[in-house]
């Protein structure tokens, strides 16, 4: 709930530059849109906005409702990831590997089965080679 406030107030303040701003400020009213979207998600506990489907890749209309948010939120992915010391990946027992959004390369020898639970990315999972792929989207900061 807290991240759908936020998002609310980022949209506003888009929507204000937007509203305000100068010729070309305009084309801020599409972030805007985005960021609605994403606020509305989390509001209404909706992940199904982002348009993901089960098979790990993301409605037409859903990429093109969320892409100002999916880029931003790539690029942040990027830099922290580039950024972090904690490890990718975390053995939990012989047979299970607990792990952030991995890339193709890092993908573990001998991994069979992954189960996804982000709504804002897609999955390259063609390239992986698994047996079997499970696509749970959920949004950040929700059980």
């Amino acid at each position: 709930m807290k991240y759908g406030f936020l998002f609310l107030l980022l949209t506003i303040a888009i929507g204000v530059a937007a509203f305000r701003g100068g010729p070309w400020a305009w084309l801020l009213f599409y972030p805007a849109l985005s960021f609605g979207m994403v606020a509305s998600a989390y509001l209404f506990s909706a992940p199904g906005v982002f348009g993901k489907r089960f098979d790990g890749r993301r409605s037409r209309l859903g990429t093109l409702l969320v892409l100002p948010y999916v880029l931003y939120v790539s690029a942040v992915w990027h830099v922290v990831r580039f950024l972090s010391r904690e490890p990718k990946t975390s053995m939990l027992n012989d047979d299970i590997v607990l792990s952030r959004r991995l890339l193709r390369h890092e993908l573990p020898e001998g991994i069979a089965s992954v189960v996804d639970l982000t709504c804002e990315f897609t999955e390259p999972k063609d390239g992986w080679g698994l047996q079997s792929y499970l696509c749970h989207p959920m949004l950040d900061g929700t059980g």
